[in-house]
């Protein structure tokens, strides 16, 4: 009998004076959406939505969220598509955040919350919550590369996505900044290098289809 626990992880991109060093990892078992909790991956389970949550959307700010996830849905296994309601939410306004934000400080350009079940032998992932932190930073939701200092908005969600499947942040190694997309901890001065997490790398591209289970 499998038997499984509910946890949440938290995952944040942080602006820090310095890097801070880190292994990048991803688990050991294989992670999926398991829609109809059968334990068994098909083809329904290859999508997850993601709803706008929040009231400071607009149109232009939509384009960049879709072109964040499309890079995911067609660079790897996984597909991310956007969608006008679903139980998983991004974000924006950094004010309206689910209850799992607690340890939310303002160093943080954004976070990711993603709550799974362990059945041992897979995850079965059943929410994920992005918030970009809009009170305490400013992000740049134009199409084209953002001015000093600000944060591009589809390189960071874009970054952030990748935490929907358990990616987790790469930091201290040589190339990055700008590098890979998973890269998660920069300094103030290097804010206009995320517009670089917006093109998945094969380090990306390699580890999401390692530990995602189409």
């Amino acid at each position: 009998m499998r038997r499984g626990f509910a946890l949440a992880l938290v995952v944040a991109l942080l602006v820090a004076p310095s890097h801070a060093f880190a292994m990048h990892s991803v688990p050991g078992w294989p992670v999926f959406w398991d829609k109809d909790s059968n334990g068994i991956p098909n083809s329904t389970d290859s999508v997850e939505y993601y709803q706008t949550a929040g009231t400071l959307w607009t149109s232009s700010k939509i384009q960049r969220l879709q072109a964040a996830i499309s890079r995911w849905t067609n660079g790897t296994d996984w597909n991310p598509a956007y969608s006008c309601c679903s139980t998983n939410g991004v974000y924006i306004n950094g004010a309206t955040l689910p209850a799992c934000f607690s340890s939310w400080n303002s160093a943080s350009i954004a976070a990711t919350c993603l709550s799974f079940t362990n059945r041992g032998s897979y995850g079965d992932i059943f929410d994920t919550d992005i918030s970009l932190n809009e009170v305490h930073w400013n992000f740049s939701w134009s199409a084209s590369e953002p001015p000093s200092g600000f944060a591009d908005a589809q390189g960071v969600s874009t970054h952030e996505l990748g935490h929907g499947i358990f990616l987790l942040d790469l930091s201290g190694t040589a190339n990055c900044p700008p590098g890979p997309t998973m890269c998660g901890v920069i300094t103030s001065g290097q804010l206009p290098y995320t517009m670089d997490l917006r093109t998945l790398t094969s380090d990306d591209v390699s580890s999401a289809n390692y530990v995602y289970l189409p």
